[in-house]
């Protein structure tokens, strides 16, 4: 199973993207471009692939391995041609050298940024090594009509059911890996690509900053970085949901416009802008309005230079833009009606205006905190006394914001896709308050001077200690309980005292445990990371190598320790992890109102296992010890059961349900699936 969903993965986010890049002739100025570009055109292609395979009834697992067997050989017969690379640049001795020159050339404000700016990379990089193989906590995901519900329904080979108005790219995406693995609703491996789309924001921000050599690109990093924990969550940004992959695609379309050749016109380009930013709208309805404004903008310069189109050119761009909007408004077209009634939604808003702005500035306030909330209602101000970022903030910030408070504020993921704008606009908004209180225009440019051959890696054993020993020694205190509770208590208070316990809460985890596991993850696989890339640049491995190694070893893993019983086990304990942590609170609310011992006697195991110190103590019993009890085959003094029902045989279950009717014992909790019991003895 694991290597038939790392093979869904690479189809899902890499091959198809590789090859359009290829033979469409796009051109890339830098190796971030090129995989941003792959990642995004591969979701586009798979979209249109699995859609198509579906409306005639051949998306089969056969059809499928075909298809990538094709890719693949294709893209071998390439690589000999040498007509395309992978994994080129990939001496990491040399990238290191590179961001050594790139500190060096600075000085120390924008040293300072650039260090700021690899922190944040480095940890949503980490957001994405370690949430590889968790579950799908977002409700909208796992509720029956949601998300990986539709891409159930594609990996069966049938167009989603209840697909409201919601277009199918994600869940299309999703499905290859359903499809290719045979097990449904393993969440591991469509789960695991969900941190790219804040990551290549991310990444997208760093690239303009180095190829346009100006650090405000780098504050627009920071800005996204550190408010977008808060402006979402840590969890939901790597959880499966469709507004950080609209985000991703309204401002992948932005970029690859900052991105074109200014110097001629080059239809191709406007293509791709057009491409990305109608996949925008074939990610979420929100898409929809990147999509009209791109598509004004990319009709803008056809008209403006149609006199250096040839023939061909129209027969390109004509073929181009049916075929683009045939794929990504394919939905559109589908339910129509459904999607026009979808773009008003009252039953969800108060019934004046006044209310609706009401509710709509009381929920920003509670879920950004007022400093957040100032930040940014003054650099935006300030952005429009920049004359290019003027119509980017009249544009794509300021009317959508508007539009949101009146018509889409019964949930603030509904502006999901103005966030990487906001931080964009920030950036030179901030910029524009430090000029005028300095009473002077700053210098904005970066120094990077191309590379120095001069590689020496210095004392060895000194380096190895501070960047390889020290890094682990942190990785392992940040994995302990003791860490894990100091970060319970820094989330909480903050929750508590900055959110004021007002922020919606998303999650089939409802607690707090699953963003505190998340953050300790994030941290303590930054310093893992850092001890793993330190130790590949002073053996001086190449990340090709790497790769290699990676794929041999899932390989081998597949066949030995990762096996498909391990991973679906796996997922079950996640499963209970979540269903322990619910019916804590729920259990410790009935206990103390009830005034009961606190000793409670279990069959399910996960309830007890929690770092925190919790006021009730569970005492596991394993299933032939509880239906030994309660099928009288062993005298019992105990008083409060907290039982899994489906862990047990039916004949226990009926002695259970004997002893309730005839007053043996008091029902405190019941759903069918838990029951919660204390003996009348």
């Amino acid at each position: 199973m694991l290597l038939l969903g790392l093979i869904a993965l690479v189809q899902t986010i890499f091959l198809p993207g590789l090859l359009i890049l290829y033979f469409a002739n796009i051109k890339t100025q830098s190796i971030i471009q090129k995989y941003i570009y792959i990642f995004g055109l591969s979701l586009f292609a798979n979209y249109s692939l699995v859609t198509i395979l579906v409306l005639f009834k051949i998306f089969l697992s056969a059809v499928m391995f075909a298809i990538i067997i094709a890719e693949v050989l294709l893209l071998i017969f390439l690589i000999l041609k040498k007509r395309i690379s992978i994994l080129e640049n990939s001496n990491l001795n040399q990238t290191y050298q590179s961001f050594k020159d790139l500190i060096n050339q600075n000085n120390k404000p924008i040293k300072s940024l650039i260090i700021g700016a690899t922190v944040v990379i480095l940890f949503y990089f980490s957001l994405l090594i370690s949430n590889i193989g968790t579950i799908f906590y977002f409700t909208d995901t796992v509720n029956n009509i949601h998300w990986n519900t539709w891409a159930l329904d594609f990996a069966n080979n049938i167009l989603p059911i209840q697909s409201s108005h919601f277009p199918q790219l994600i869940p299309s995406n999703w499905s290859i890996s359903y499809l290719l693995i045979g097990k449904l609703n393993i969440h591991f491996f469509p789960k695991s690509i969900m941190p790219l789309f804040f990551l290549g924001n991310i990444l997208m921000f760093w690239d303009l900053a180095i190829s346009k050599r100006n650090y405000v690109y780098l504050i627009g990093l920071i800005v996204y970085g550190l408010f977008g924990p808060i402006i979402y969550n840590l969890v939901f940004i790597a959880d499966g949901n469709g507004d950080l992959p609209v985000s991703f695609f309204a401002f992948l379309s932005f970029y690859a416009y900052l991105k074109r050749s200014e110097n001629k016109y080059d239809l191709r380009e406007y293509i791709l802008i057009f491409l990305f930013a109608s996949t925008a709208a074939g990610t979420k309805l929100a898409g929809f309005y990147v999509f009209v404004f791109i598509t004004i903008l990319c009709l803008y310069h056809l008209i403006v230079n149609y006199k250096s189109l040839k023939a061909s050119d129209y027969i390109l761009l004509i073929s181009s833009v049916i075929t683009i909007l045939g794929a990504n408004l394919f939905w559109y077209y589908l339910k129509p009606e459904v999607m026009v009634s979808s773009l008003h939604q009252p039953e969800w808003l108060a019934t004046s205006y006044s209310e609706i702005l009401s509710n709509a500035l009381h929920l920003m306030y509670y879920n950004l905190g007022l400093p957040v909330v100032a930040f940014f209602v003054l650099t935006i101000i300030f952005s429009l006394a920049k004359k290019n970022i003027r119509w980017i903030t009249l544009i794509m910030v300021i009317p959508p914001i508007v539009l949101w408070m009146f018509k889409y504020s019964s949930d603030f993921r509904n502006v999901s896709f103005v966030v990487p704008f906001l931080a964009y606009v920030s950036s030179f908004g901030l910029i524009n308050i430090i000029e005028i209180a300095k009473n002077t225009t700053l210098d904005l440019s970066v120094r990077f001077d191309s590379l120095r051959e001069n590689i020496s890696p210095g004392n060895l054993l000194k380096t190895g200690l501070y960047s390889v020993i020290f890094p682990v020694a942190i990785f392992v205190i940040i994995s302990t309980n003791t860490f894990y509770k100091i970060l319970y208590d820094i989330y909480t208070s903050i929750n508590k005292y900055y959110f004021q316990s007002n922020r919606i809460t998303y999650f089939t985890d409802f607690t707090s445990f699953v963003h505190v596991d998340y953050y300790q993850g994030v941290f303590s696989m930054m310093f893992l990371i850092i001890a793993a890339l330190s130790l590949l640049y002073l053996l001086k491995i190449k990340l090709r190598y790497v790769v290699v190694f990676i794929l041999l070893s899932a390989i081998v893993l597949n066949f030995t320790v990762i096996t498909e019983s391990q991973i679906i086990k796996h997922q079950q304990n996640g499963f209970d992890k979540v269903d322990a942590r619910n019916y804590y609170f729920r259990i410790n609310t009935i206990i103390q109102s009830a005034k009961l011992d606190k000793k409670i006697h279990t069959n399910f195991n996960g309830i007890g296992t929690e770092k925190i110190p919790r006021d009730i103590e569970f005492v596991y019993f394993n299933n032939k010890r509880v239906e030994d009890i309660f099928n009288a085959n062993t005298d019992s003094k105990i008083k409060t059961y907290f039982l899994r029902l489906d862990y047990l045989s039916q004949q226990t279950k009926s002695k259970i349900r004997d002893g309730i009717a005839i007053k043996k014992f008091n029902i405190l909790y019941d759903d069918g699936d838990y029951l919660l019991i204390n003996s009348r003895i």
